[in-house]
């Protein structure tokens, strides 16, 4: 069952995001996916080990491409700018529960309504306010149609999986 479901995916190979601003869903046929922004080129993403602030979007490709991550695109219909999301995100040092998700600074940046915890509530507010310009998929099947449904508790218990990975990692060998 989907939770949100697009339109016209136009399935490509490569893609070039140095102009504008473009939603990045990475794992997009996983629950919950992990999602980041970039605005011309520059790439921004909360993730439990911390945060890519400023990173240039060439990386990302190379670490879709390497892992042939299935992704989906969305190039945006909005005027921002560098130091907005570099602002937003020097809010936050990693996502470690719902209220600081992958989604959150993602949302301020895009000035959607707090009460939008997930990312088929954006996606959604994103289409309604007419800022979806295109929509682009990366090493996904055909029969691909969109996200699917998750609650809020699989997003906090990724995140706690996440977490609870890194820091079993941190402890001496033999604890």
């Amino acid at each position: 069952m989907f939770d949100f479901e697009f339109k016209n995916i136009q399935f490509v190979n490569h893609l070039e995001t140095k102009s504008g601003v473009y939603l990045w869903i990475f794992h997009a046929d996983k629950i919950p996916p992990h999602i980041g922004i970039s605005i011309d080129g520059q790439y921004f993403s909360l993730k439990a080990k911390g945060k890519d602030e400023n990173i240039s979007d060439k990386s990302i490709f190379q670490v879709i491409d390497k892992k042939q991550i299935k992704s989906v695109i969305l190039k945006l219909n909005i005027k921002s700018n560098l130091e907005l999301f570099t602002s937003e995100f020097s809010c936050f040092q990693r996502a470690f529960r719902i209220e600081s998700s992958c989604l959150v600074p993602v949302r301020k940046i895009l000035k959607a309504p707090e009460t939008i915890l997930k990312l088929s509530d954006l996606l959604r507010y994103l289409e309604t306010e007419q800022q979806i310009e295109a929509v682009f998929g990366l090493y996904l099947n055909n029969e691909y149609k969109g996200i699917r449904f998750y609650t809020t508790n699989d997003i906090q218990q990724r995140i706690e999986a996440l977490n609870y990975v890194e820091r079993k990692n941190d402890l001496p060998k033999g604890s």
